[in-house]
């Protein structure tokens, strides 16, 4: 109450700060300045386990013949506002490094995502070149049969250029129909199997080609697509039915000698 602290000297009540103030009066006194805004941290003596925030304003009071021997002082209660300020700054250290976690976290995915898009992209360019440089046509087709992408050696096989293969749909070939392949690419896309099959067909292009063909269907952006590959036989075809007409030419070469022989082996007797 305020009975219990009239007459009681500061260092009594508030021991802590006790020399600081009687620094402080003492300036007022002999300067007559007040001094404004004065923040102190002082032990609660009613409750010594609870600390107390005050701001306080001094200013000195001159007696009758205008003689600074007093000082006035006006004290403000602000524990409850610096309590929410330590608890403010508590949250927002807390806030920081949870940023600092989450900044550090996120730069760690960050690398992790360059490098495996580096790694992906690498990977896009090595099927790129295996693609683009195999000695093997390749050609990929769209569920609904139109062609995506193909191969220069593809297009050479076939007697086309790519820019005339890529505007084809496979369900619309005639000789996809003819010889039996376009069964072969329903049946690979519907059951999903790796199938061959052996062409002998005109191309859409014009060119009469042997074929080793095999399909096989595979997932772009989550839908089914068909993988054709394409080994042209067309030679090596064309050098066994000329081996195999050789050999006939050979064979009967040989009987019609044996004929000979035979009918002059009478006109020798004779």
């Amino acid at each position: 109450s305020r009975e219990e602290h009239e007459g009681i000297a500061v260092a009594e009540l508030f021991p802590d700060i006790a020399d600081g103030i009687s620094a402080l009066i003492k300036g007022i006194l002999d300067t007559g300045q007040p001094v404004v805004g004065v923040e102190s941290v002082v032990q609660i003596p009613s409750h010594p386990d609870e600390t107390g925030y005050f701001l306080s304003s001094f200013f000195p009071i001159p007696d009758a013949q205008g003689k600074n021997t007093t000082v006035g002082v006006v004290v403000s209660d602000i524990s409850a506002r610096k309590n929410i300020e330590t608890e403010l700054q508590v949250l927002n250290e807390e806030l920081e490094e949870r940023v600092e976690d989450r900044t550090r976290n996120l730069t760690e995915e960050i690398k992790v995502r360059q490098k495996a898009e580096r790694a992906l992209k690498e990977s896009l360019q090595l099927n790129e070149t295996i693609f683009s440089g195999s000695p093997v046509g390749i050609a990929i087709y769209e569920s609904t049969g139109q062609c995506l992408s193909i191969n220069e050696a593809a297009a050479n096989i076939l007697g086309a250029s790519r820019e005339q293969i890529l505007v084809q749909n496979y369900k619309e070939i005639p000789s996809w129909k003819e010889s039996g392949l376009l069964d072969k690419a329903l049946e690979c896309m519907s059951t999903g199997k790796r199938l061959r099959h052996e062409v002998h067909a005109e191309s859409t292009f014009g060119r009469n080609v042997f074929l080793d063909c095999h399909l096989a269907a595979i997932i772009v952006n989550d839908t089914r697509h068909l993988l054709v590959m394409l080994s042209d036989n067309t030679e090596n075809k064309i050098m066994h039915e000329q081996l195999i007409q050789s050999s006939k030419m050979a064979i009967l070469g040989e009987m019609a000698t044996g004929v000979a022989h035979e009918l002059n082996q009478p006109l020798n007797v004779i």
